[in-house]
């Protein structure tokens, strides 16, 4: 019999079963059981979607643009660790059952860097690009997915890894910039 992960088991204390009712009511959508452990923050609540199970960990950030649709949207099941930081500007997809680790940096757009006539910092940011990581994945701690990723079913992401190109369904990824080291075999 396997045991439950000691990182996704969290305590159900008043406080934050009073917390996760708060943010709760502020999300787009919400499943049933939801955790928030305070004091996680959500830019534009309305954006985000959530299922059933989610845990979100303290000081976690989900930083959204207030649209008129959902721009975040997490599965049931998914875990998001401390300090995780999440942009989702026009669509970042976290399905069913992903494990996302402390520290991770998930963003659909970054800072825009082409003009050398001007500092990054004057330049704005870059059009948003659709960011998905599919079910049952895993991504390591301080790991970086970059705009337009998508990490496949099932795959794993090493820790501190920076994602730049798309990650296939079981495959393992890891390094600076994130190459393949492997494959979960069946």
């Amino acid at each position: 019999m396997r045991r439950a992960s000691a990182m996704t088991r969290q305590p159900a204390g008043p406080f934050n079963r009073a917390y996760s009712l708060l943010v709760a009511r502020r999300f787009g959508g919400c499943g049933h059981g939801l955790q928030v452990l305070f004091p996680a923050t959500v830019k534009n609540a309305r954006s985000v979607e959530v299922g059933d199970g989610v845990v979100i960990r303290e000081h976690a950030w989900l930083n959204c643009e207030a649209r008129s649709h959902v721009t975040l949207s997490i599965g049931s099941g998914s875990y998001v660790g401390r300090f995780a930081h999440i942009n989702a500007s026009e669509s970042v997809m976290i399905e069913d059952e992903v494990l996302i680790a402390d520290r991770v940096h998930i963003s659909d757009y970054q800072h825009a860097y082409a003009d050398l006539s001007r500092s990054i910092v004057s330049q704005g940011l870059t059009d948003p690009e659709p960011v998905r990581v599919r079910t049952g994945s895993w991504i390591g701690v301080g790991a970086v997915i970059m705009p337009g990723v998508t990490v496949g079913r099932g795959a794993i992401v090493g820790a501190n890894a920076v994602v730049t190109r798309d990650v296939g369904d079981f495959e393992i990824v890891g390094g600076v910039p994130a190459v393949s080291i492997g494959t979960r075999d069946a």
